[in-house]
């Protein structure tokens, strides 16, 4: 199945900004124009919300700190108005729980005051594109997911391929995520083969790996998109991407098991230190922990931008490390065993690229 053009509209650089400071505001508005923007400013946040519900507004730079309306509460007015207007919020506050309030209301990004004038700008603009981005991706799923139905033969195969459509709309989201959630269904569907099991085992495996993250579509793009490690909150707010899931495939699929245990169950450890359920030992189904292998190995083998792809013998040493204790331990013989075998006869592991070698789509968050 060919996947349709990717192509992103270009940023125009028009935009509304809001202070109730007035000196701010013309001041902003000056500096804006000489970089190429189009600016229509205001000082009252009533006003523009009627503005932006009246439409044609692709991006709003706002103050935080304003009497009436206020800044959060304009935030989440805006989006709840305009789905896909880029929001911008200036701040005098510098605590990072604002900067996670703000996002959870729908904005894109958060500055603190005094702020330069071109890092706004270049904010605006990598936030405009970024969006704009996240449409044609959005326009992209749905030409895919056109052609699956074409090619479906039954109600079941169009519910099942337009999950695995989902989840490869995900892996669109960003570019270091493009593939894992196919690789990590065919490392488990191979693996699930080379341990023996019956072909309807096999297929719901290999099913529950291509979709063990799907719950990542409710993540928010501050968390999702990071280019650097997460901290401890967000990683927090990660660790709900198993449940989420899990909710979102339950009803739908309450005669398929497998599928939602691998959804739910596929970052629990042996150890009993996994998420989100804390899973010790045999309470953790062996489907899950055939796809948290593969999930594994499909991470510690991805570059993400901080640090490089480890080689494949890297990957399967540390993967040997925590058998016994995070790992099935003979789950993890098996699997590694499979992957040696293949290297041996000069294979690489289904779908993967050369070991040690920085894929151009690999995974970027845990």
């Amino acid at each position: 199945m060919e996947v349709p053009k990717l192509t992103p509209r270009p940023v125009v650089k028009r935009m509304i900004m809001v202070d109730d400071d007035v000196l701010a505001v013309k001041t902003y508005s000056i500096a804006l124009r000489r970089l190429g923007w189009e600016v229509e400013p205001f000082t009252d946040p009533a006003s523009v919300l009627t503005r932006i519900r009246a439409g044609d507004v692709t991006c709003l730079l706002s103050d935080l700190d304003m009497p009436g309306l206020g800044g959060k509460t304009l935030v989440q007015e805006a989006r709840a108005a305009n789905p896909h207007c880029v929001i911008v919020v200036l701040s005098g506050q510098q605590e990072i729980g604002t900067a996670v309030d703000l996002m959870s209301l729908g904005a894109d990004d958060y500055l603190m005051k005094p702020a330069r004038v071109p890092e706004i700008a270049m904010r605006l603009e990598r936030a405009m594109s970024r969006r704009l981005l996240e449409q044609a991706h959005a326009s992209q799923y749905s030409a895919l997911r056109a052609q699956v139905l074409e090619q479906a033969t039954s109600l079941e195969q169009v519910y099942n391929m337009s999950l695995v459509t989902m989840a490869y709309a995900l892996d669109l989201r960003d570019p270091y995520t493009h593939g894992h959630s196919t690789r990590v269904g065919e490392y488990a569907g191979d693996l699930a083969e080379y341990l023996g099991l019956d072909s309807d085992m096999v297929s719901e495996i290999r099913l529950g790996g291509q979709l063990h993250d799907i719950g990542k579509l409710g993540m928010p793009d501050s968390i999702l998109l990071k280019p650097d490690a997460l901290t401890v909150e967000e990683f927090r707010a990660m660790q709900q991407h198993p449940l989420q899931g899990w909710d979102l495939l339950r009803e739908s699929m309450y005669d398929r098991p497998m599928v939602l245990n691998i959804v739910r169950s596929h970052h629990e450890r042996l150890s009993g230190k996994g998420y989100p359920d804390k899973l010790v030992g045999t309470e953790i189904p062996p489907e899950a922990m055939i796809v948290a292998l593969a999930d594994s190995f499909d991470a510690m083998t991805s570059s993400r931008p901080y640090r490089t792809a480890r080689p494949l013998d890297t990957a399967l040493a540390i993967l040997r490390g925590g058998a016994g204790t995070d790992y099935d331990l003979g789950m993890t013989s098996a699997f590694c065993s499979m992957i040696e075998s293949r290297l041996a006869k000069g294979l690489l592991p289904t779908g993967h690229p050369h070991p040690g070698v920085a894929p151009s789509a690999p995974m970027l968050v845990p």
